[in-house]
């Protein structure tokens, strides 16, 4: 065996050592979970099983060529290297998920743009068109009630779902795992006053209103350092809570007023896959989100301000006094 082989087999050696002794820790086991969800994010929305199929096959087809040279010029290898077909096909296939990696970290940016999005572009657009429309109707002519409000409200929500969605390659609508939130503040308390249509369906079910304590939210820690946070697995973040959510990482958002640096409430998307938010680079998921996020973010600010009231603990009282209208349909968008 030459100098490479020993190496490899040292170096494997090691990296199973170093697995073994991270799973009989709870902390090592958490590690070994965020690393493959943040490296699954670096290879792309769209790397599956066929990706990683794809992979082995261009990896072992090298790989079997120079075993099949090395073998017929070795008479003792019976025709076939297995030692060089091991070796190459390592060597291979750590070259192609390093050039992958390497694309994926570049265009990251890119792959989270709001532009980006390909799936539900047209549609985000003719329904946020259609938004601002009935906005300048309501702000011009026509006064809007309180259930209309949460309409508006919703309809926004359903379209930061279609964008999150978009960017997260969840393009399967019979596994929504993006919901969108709309908590507002009430003394130490934090009222969620809006859904979007998919956290109304059977499947997810959730009530509104819904009062938690301020204190223990994740939205309340983002009001209170006036920016945007995220939790990687809720259990971890929040052992003390609710196990039984049907999502586990969250990005909060606060949002403000026009004219005022006190934030009126969050924005809270909640994923049902883990680490969803969050990249190697921290801070860096959640900063591109909340910057494609604004726009929505703004209109929904501007919805409660043009339709109700620029008093702050005017829109607050009125919409957290008013249940929110369920949506038609059994919740689907």
């Amino acid at each position: 065996m030459g100098i490479a082989g020993i190496a490899a087999l040292f170096l494997g050696a090691a990296l199973v050592l170093a697995f073994v002794i991270l799973l009989l820790f709870e902390d090592g086991r958490r590690f070994l979970v965020k690393i493959y969800y943040l490296t699954k994010k670096m290879f792309g929305v769209e790397v599956g099983i066929r990706g990683f199929i794809q992979l082995v096959l261009y990896s072992a087809l090298p790989a079997l060529a120079v075993a099949f040279a090395q073998g017929a010029r070795d008479s003792s290898q019976k025709g076939f290297d297995w030692q060089a077909f091991i070796l190459y096909f390592v060597i291979v296939t750590a070259a192609g998920m390093g050039a992958n990696i390497i694309n994926r970290s570049v265009t990251l940016q890119k792959i989270l743009s709001p532009g980006a999005g390909r799936v539900w572009r047209a549609q985000r657009k003719s329904v946020t068109a259609a938004i601002i429309q009935r906005l300048n109707r309501h702000i011009t002519h026509q006064t809007a009630t309180i259930d209309e409000v949460h309409v508006i409200i919703r309809d926004l929500l359903d379209v930061i779902v279609l964008h999150v969605r978009d960017h997260g390659g969840n393009f399967r609508n019979d596994r929504p795992r993006v919901f969108a939130n709309l908590l507002l503040e009430d003394g130490t308390d934090l009222v969620v006053i809006a859904r979007d249509r998919f956290s109304h369906s059977p499947e997810y079910q959730r009530p509104i209103p819904a009062r938690y304590p301020k204190a223990t939210m994740l939205c309340g820690r983002a009001m209170q350092t006036r920016k945007v946070l995220s939790v990687g697995v809720l259990s971890h973040a929040y052992p003390e809570g609710q196990q039984n959510k049907p999502y586990k990482s969250i990005l909060a958002i606060p949002l403000f007023g026009a004219e005022s640096d006190v934030p009126y409430g969050a924005l809270s998307i909640d994923c049902s896959e883990p680490y969803f938010f969050e990249s190697f680079a921290p801070g860096k998921v959640e900063n591109d989100f909340e910057n494609s996020l604004q726009p929505y973010a703004h209109l929904i600010t501007l919805t409660m301000e043009a339709l109700v009231s620029t008093e702050r603990s005017i829109v607050i009282s009125k919409l957290i006094q008013t249940p929110a209208p369920l949506p038609p349909k059994g919740g689907q968008p």
